[in-house]
């Protein structure tokens, strides 16, 4: 008879070993007779027995190697893979999609506050004439 080689997701780490031991969550092993396991870098995780590490997706972030990802918070984005956090859109921006950047507010609106999910029309008699208003302001006198 012969060794076997320890499959992949596992490894054998000790000599006369007789089984070979799963890679546990947050590391990995890629092929065929490994004797350790690879811990997976930051914005990325794998489950036990994983033979590769898996990024976060666009809009979402992995602050945990031996965990999944989670979708970002309302009103904040990543919009590359393997984001360790997402980025709170700053007043005047607004998260439209958690995978796509903060949007400028449009003229005629405008987003007051940080973490916003949308933007606010400017009230009658208020105006914001360029794009990122975090206000609207009163209309000169004469105008309307």
């Amino acid at each position: 008879t012969s060794c076997l080689l320890a499959s992949p997701g596992s490894f054998v780490s000790d000599l006369g070993a007789t089984n070979e031991t799963v890679c546990g969550a947050g590391t990995i092993s890629a092929g065929s007779g490994a004797t350790t396991c690879a811990t997976c870098p930051l914005g990325s995780y794998a489950l036990e027995g994983s033979v590769v590490c898996s990024q976060a997706a666009p809009g979402e972030f992995v602050n945990d190697t031996t965990r999944p990802p989670h979708a970002c918070p309302m009103g904040r984005v990543s919009t590359g893979q393997g984001a360790t956090a997402c980025t709170r859109c700053l007043a005047g921006t607004f998260a439209e999609d958690a995978d796509r950047p903060c949007v400028f507010a449009s003229p005629g609106f405008h987003v007051p506050a940080d973490g916003a999910v949308d933007q606010v029309p400017c009230s009658p008699g208020r105006v914001s004439a360029g794009q990122g208003a975090t206000e609207c302001a009163r209309c000169l006198a004469g105008t309307f």
